[in-house]
């Protein structure tokens, strides 16, 4: 009987090994499973931490080209803004003086206009002065034209009597 329990211990102590020796392999299975999984999960998010790394510096690049492009655009409105308003301010500086100009000629032309009524208004004077003049003289040298008829008849007439 003590060899039977022996025995029976001997077998219950192999199957025990042999269950032993399976759990271990199963647990060596799994902890190597567990390990590559773990490894896996580490290179997988090393790979997301390497692929984020990576779409920031390209979302960043993006950036830096765009505020580059906006600068460049900025710059150029602004230098086009800078050309309109300089032409604007020729233009409003050349009506200035066009309005300077004719309002000075506007002046001129006014004392000119003045100057030729005058002139016009002594020009007149003198005409009437020059007709009233010579219808004193065209008077007189009708009356002396009358006189000198007469006498050149008078003569006449006494040339006659006198043949």
């Amino acid at each position: 009987e003590a060899q039977l329990r022996v025995s029976r211990a001997d077998s219950s102590l192999k199957i025990a090994e042999e269950r032993l020796a399976q759990l271990a392999a199963q647990h060596g299975e799994r902890s190597l499973h567990l390990e590559q999984s773990r490894r896996l999960s580490e290179q997988a998010a090393a790979s997301k931490e390497a692929a984020a790394e990576a779409q920031v510096r390209r979302l960043r690049e993006e950036l830096a080209s765009s505020e580059r492009a906006h600068a460049a655009k900025a710059a150029a409105a602004e230098e086009r803004h800078a050309q309109a308003m300089a032409a604007l301010k020729r233009l409003h500086e050349q009506e200035v003086a066009s309005t300077d100009r004719a309002s000075h000629q506007t002046g001129e032309l006014s004392r000119l206009t003045e100057q030729v009524q005058g002139v016009l208004a002594a020009l007149g004077r003198v005409q009437q002065e020059v007709a009233a003049s010579v219808d004193g003289r065209n008077a007189e040298l009708a009356a002396w034209q009358d006189r000198r008829s007469v006498a050149l008849s008078q003569q006449e007439e006494a040339a006659r009597l006198r043949d």
